[in-house]
């Protein structure tokens, strides 16, 4: 029997369905066989104290908490396939791109944009059983014993279609000539793919000559800066400093573009209202389904996103009776159509790295499609 090695990185969380691998895992055991896999995982949150367990019972289970990209990196030559579980929907999976381009085969549900990246040989919808945890099993089991052969052509084509040169040809037809750009972020540190991607976009600019600033925000540090972080709807006040700090910002950089890679976490609506008098271009990037959905964890289809983005069906996309959720829900909606408004209002071009997410924000704030554009992420090396 030929063993085989996985990879694993991401939230050790129910809705990334770690916990079918886990069962995965049992199911090897309780049929009294040896794990005919290594498996290296990365990451944190509920599961952490199942999967030690597990560490403690198997051998080949072997798991390094929270690391950073760079330290993910040294493991790729080491594994054969990458498990990418998610239960709800994603924007592009850039995990699942990085991994293709090294040779890196995904096993999973081929779904949605996810579904470009998954091989049928590696698609969990064509083995048996309905429960997850057995399919992977018998996914397994298929590759043990007769591993399927590899095309490089198919990796390739992949590789090409997603190049930084790709991308960058992409780039200058939407911001055409203009050299001085001020980004945008609450992604701050380099831990995971999207969260790492910023810096990519900066360097890889900045080698072909382009003038980049990034601009972090960051959450005040009072004693009630958690308080409102949690509550959500008052954050805009706490964070009146950052205001601004991007007005000033604007006025000593003096760009040619604003582009905000991300406004959900800590930005808000006054970061991005700050930016009213700038009369250059502005430029959103969508990476959260929290714009459109009160729980985003919680968004398996895109039919579950009621539109247009209103409190009435913002409350029914939830689901939920319950009175205390529909007025957390509440307030969550008047923090979101804030934001909505604030980018409805000034931001020039509507960015998604998916096509399918297109309408999604088209219907949503009720734009016009030429003010909404596909823009796909690039292979980071």
């Amino acid at each position: 029997m030929n063993k085989i090695w996985f990879l694993f990185y991401g939230r050790l969380e129910v809705e990334k369905w770690f916990d079918s691998i886990l069962q995965m895992i049992e199911i090897f055991g309780n049929n009294n066989q040896d794990l005919p896999f290594d498996l290296y995982i990365f990451g944190k949150w509920k599961l952490e104290s199942d999967l030690i367990k597990l560490t403690h019972k198997y051998n080949s289970i072997h798991f390094f908490g929270r690391q950073t990209l760079d330290y993910i990196k040294q493991y790729l030559p080491k594994v054969q396939y990458l498990l990418m579980p998610s239960s709800f929907l994603e924007t592009f999976w850039l995990s699942a791109l990085n991994s293709l381009s090294r040779w890196l085969p995904v096993i999973w549900f081929a779904k949605w944009w996810l579904a470009q990246f998954i091989l049928p040989a590696f698609d969990l919808t064509n083995t048996n059983w309905f429960d997850t945890a057995w399919k992977l099993h018998n996914m397994i089991n298929k590759l043990v014993q007769n591993p399927p052969k590899l095309n490089p052509k198919t990796f390739q084509e992949i590789s090409d279609q997603y190049s930084k040169e790709i991308w960058f040809q992409n780039f200058k037809k939407i911001f055409w000539s203009w050299k001085k750009i001020l980004m945008l972020s609450d992604f701050k540190s380099k831990i995971w793919w999207i969260e790492t991607y910023i810096y990519d976009v900066k360097d890889l600019l900045e080698s072909k000559w382009y003038e980049i600033q990034v601009l972090w925000c960051e959450l005040s540090s009072n004693r009630f800066a958690k308080f409102f972080k949690y509550l959500w709807i008052l954050l805009a006040l706490v964070n009146i400093s950052n205001y601004f700090k991007i007005q000033k910002a604007i006025k000593e950089f003096n760009p040619d573009i604003l582009r905000y890679h991300s406004t959900l976490r800590w930005i808000w609506r006054l970061w991005i209202s700050a930016s009213k008098k700038f009369k250059w271009k502005k430029i959103v990037m969508y990476h959260d389904f929290g714009y459109f959905y009160p729980f985003p964890h919680s968004l398996h289809f895109v039919d579950q996103i009621k539109t247009p983005l209103t409190l009435i069906n913002y409350i029914k996309s939830a689901k939920t009776n319950n009175p205390i959720k529909i007025l957390a829900i509440s307030f969550k909606y008047l923090s979101v159509s804030l934001i909505k408004k604030s980018l409805k209002k000034y931001m020039d071009k509507h960015l998604s790295p998916s096509e399918f997410m297109l309408d999604i924000i088209s219907n949503s704030y009720q734009l016009t499609k030429k003010k909404i554009k596909a823009f796909p992420h690039f292979i980071q090396e």
